[in-house]
């Protein structure tokens, strides 16, 4: 078996009291191409579960592009009161889901 080599782990927050929500835990990898290639197997898989742990992996972004990400937050939660089901695209692209089935992106 190929493990990873891995420079750093650890949690971000304390464990709730909510045993489905998963927890944070920040991974650096000493390799590029192992770190993308568990993010392509995660991506395949969607949610992974260990010992009755769940687990999503996603990548981290740049603090620029976690503003930009945030600065929808205002719009996208109006969008959902009104149902029109947006979603916040990699990088930061809005796109937003008509009623007539149709896609806006912005």
């Amino acid at each position: 078996e190929n493990l990873p080599n891995l420079d750093n782990t650890h949690r971000i927050e304390k464990k709730s009291g909510l045993q489905d929500k998963p927890r944070h835990l920040i991974v650096r990898f000493h390799f590029l191409q192992m770190k993308e290639n568990i993010l392509q197997a995660a991506k395949n898989l969607g949610m992974v579960e260990y010992e009755r742990c769940k687990f999503r992996f996603v990548p981290d972004y740049s603090r620029e592009l976690m503003g930009l990400r945030k600065s929808f937050h205002n719009v996208m939660f109006e969008l959902f009161k009104k149902q029109l089901r947006p979603a916040l695209l990699y990088q930061a692209r809005l796109r937003i889901r008509l009623f007539n089935g149709n896609n806006q992106f912005f």
